[in-house]
């Protein structure tokens, strides 16, 4: 509204379709404190991919999982390491926090190129947990089975022959990538 008048404001941009909202970025959701004559709220999907821009935009690092598909829809065009070097300057500039944000959840977001790769991740996965059940093991029994030399972890090549052997076709690439995401 005018102040003084108490009219309502014309249009953001004269003889055209645009409209604006002022948000607070909460934890959960984006919080509307104003917004211009016309603004329309978006979707559900939309409002979770805005949110999780806004709170990257604001250097956050926790992030849960449906979030990330959202923010990797929006970053796909720029390279994984153009986005690191980004948020590692845009965060010193805000005075975070010293956090390891490779170390962090977020950095499936410095990794993983677009949502599609994400989806490829959880398709494999729950293949393998769809053959444990199929064989009635726990993954503590396969981790057990696949760990060859008996060391207490695996490496790609005890974990390919034991996806192999669960009946999985999966190639190198697909292990190696399995690997990247299981140590981040």
């Amino acid at each position: 509204k005018n102040q003084g008048t108490g009219e309502r404001a014309s249009h953001l941009l004269p003889n055209k379709a645009a409209a604006v909202a002022l948000h607070t970025v909460g934890m959960q959701s984006l919080h509307t404190l104003d917004t211009s004559h016309g603004f329309q709220h978006a979707n559900g999907y939309q409002n979770m991919c805005a949110h999780s821009c806004y709170r990257f935009l604001d250097s956050q690092t926790a992030f849960e999982d449906r979030q990330f598909a959202g923010l990797l829809r929006a970053l796909q065009k720029n390279e994984c390491s153009e986005r690191l070097q980004w948020f590692k300057e845009i965060r010193q500039r805000r005075r975070r926090a010293a956090v390891d944000v490779e170390a962090s959840p977020l950095s499936i977001v410095f990794t993983t190129p677009d949502e599609y790769h994400l989806l490829s991740y959880k398709a494999t996965v729950a293949r393998i947990k769809m053959q444990l059940q199929q064989k009635c093991m726990e993954p503590y029994d396969a981790f057990r089975a696949f760990d060859m030399n008996n060391k207490g972890n695996l490496n790609c090549t005890e974990l390919y022959s034991g996806l192999t052997w669960l009946g999985l076709r999966v190639s190198p690439d697909e292990v190696y990538e399995l690997v990247r995401k299981f140590d981040t």
